[in-house]
């Protein structure tokens, strides 16, 4: 994910093009995109390697206080990076193999749930679906916070229909998969994208924050009717982080209010539940008509949905008379 518009990158203390020019001397004539699948190796690593293993064809010059002191080493400097201990990291001989291991040794039980992402590499999902014979859960997370760079943001109006499709077509080749979130965190995926101006199209208005919910929404319920064309049975987990605003005065108190309605458009509108005061008003005048609140008013997968809630420690914001808001 690209850091928000409001942020500089951090500045550095290197020469970023010439440490690539050392390490990856081939990079200027070549764009090199597989890494998921076998990742280049920096020149200072290759050396590395060479140098091992021409010890390593003689085993005599490679004692086991160097082979296993080598590892130990290892540990500790990725512990040192992850804030751990080295007794808490594991070294594997490959990602896969790796994932493989962590996913059967999680205390999993039959009945437990877990959450994977449609945009995994294949390595990071085969575990999780070998312990489905074990009767683990699998939710399909189809949408976290992100499109396709070719789309344009949640304010594409293509995007609803598209993403409907795209669920159709998932359902339909995993079959096995019951449990779906089709949208994750609706309002947090259109307020940071289109009104906070972090992720994704990075607007802060109004009207692209209605365009926004209105396309989420959207695409969530088309995404719904499209999976259940495919599984009657299946269970729709919405989840959503809940959020609360509180005025910093009485002079706050009418912006604490708005925000307070809009943060409930995304279950509200996706649920078919009345909205609260003032909100029909505010979506129209940005953009929603009324034959979308009339698409919305329907109730989909009624007694086969789920809803979970988020509390994060972000979660309950301050907000002042001029509108600026803080965590508190």
């Amino acid at each position: 994910m690209s850091l928000p518009a409001a942020i500089p990158p951090p500045p550095t203390s290197y020469d970023v093009g010439a440490l690539r020019r050392a390490e990856f001397p081939w990079a200027d004539e070549t764009i090199y995109l597989n890494h998921a699948s076998i990742g280049p190796l920096p020149e200072r690593t290759r050396l590395a390697l060479e140098a091992f293993n021409r010890r390593r064809a003689m085993p005599f010059r490679l004692p086991d206080r160097d082979l296993f002191g080598t590892v130990a080493e290892t540990r500790r400097l990725i512990a040192q990076l992850l804030s751990a201990s080295p007794e808490e990291v594991g070294l594997t001989v490959n990602t896969s193999f790796g994932l493989g291991v962590m996913a059967r040794a999680l205390p999993l039980e039959r009945g437990d749930v877990v959450l994977v992402s449609d945009r995994e590499f294949p390595a990071n999902v085969y575990p999780w679906i070998r312990l489905r014979d074990l009767g683990i859960t699998v939710i399909a997370d189809l949408c976290h916070f992100g499109v396709p760079s070719w789309l344009g943001g949640f304010q594409d109006p293509a995007f609803p229909v598209l993403f409907a499709e795209y669920a159709r077509a998932f359902a339909r080749r995993y079959p096995w998969i019951r449990h779906f979130t089709p949208v994750n965190e609706i309002f947090i995926a259109a307020n940071f994208s289109a009104l906070k101006g972090w992720w994704n199209e990075c607007e802060t208005s109004d009207r692209a924050f209605v365009r926004a919910i209105r396309n989420l929404c959207m695409a969530h319920e088309l995404a719904v009717e499209a999976i259940l064309s495919e599984r009657p049975d299946a269970i729709i987990v919405q989840g959503e982080s809940i959020e609360h605003f509180h005025a910093a005065g009485r002079d706050a108190q009418s912006h604490a209010e708005h925000l307070n309605g809009i943060k409930h458009l995304s279950v509200d509108l996706t649920t078919g539940h009345e909205l609260a005061p003032g909100m029909a008003r505010f979506l129209h005048e940005h953009g929603v008509t009324s034959n979308d609140l009339s698409f919305f008013r329907e109730r989909r997968a009624v007694g086969q949905r789920w809803l979970g809630v988020d509390y994060h420690h972000t979660s309950e914001h301050r907000i002042s008379s001029t509108g600026h808001t803080t965590v508190t």
